[in-house]
């Protein structure tokens, strides 16, 4: 369902779209802010280093995305293991485990040298589960 601000009576609206096309939706804006995000730092990688062969930034774009995706993977069947292995006494901490685990995933796919924005993106379904 789809929220809508109606400006003239200042309630929302919930709208519900044809054909069951919502998660077609989502799909598609989960692919755009990864890509945006690789055009981006392309660009600006190539405006700083003009000097860079096309191959080599082709070859780092397959690089940062398949490190992304693997570690993504790896990471959040293995989050998954953990938060169902882990017994923590106060219930409130699972979320904080989880937003912890999250940033780590991050940062080891970025100093490896992949996509730590990918790598959240896909190591999530993992954890919705």
């Amino acid at each position: 369902m789809l929220q809508q601000y109606s400006q003239s009576s200042g309630l929302e609206v919930e709208k519900s779209l044809k054909n069951n096309i919502e998660p077609t939706l989502e799909l598609e804006s989960g692919t755009n802010d990864p890509m945006a995000y690789f055009l981006t730092t392309t660009l600006i990688f190539l405006v700083l280093n003009p000097t860079t062969s096309t191959e080599s930034t082709i070859l780092l774009l397959i690089q940062s995305i398949g490190l992304g995706l693997i570690l993504g993977v790896v990471f959040g069947k293995g989050m998954v293991m953990l938060i169902n292995n882990i017994k923590l006494h106060i219930p409130g901490l699972y979320p904080v485990l989880t937003i912890a685990l999250a940033f780590l995933t991050f940062t080891v796919t970025y100093f490896v040298g992949g996509n730590g924005l990918l790598s959240v993106l896909y190591c999530s379904p993992y954890i919705r589960k």
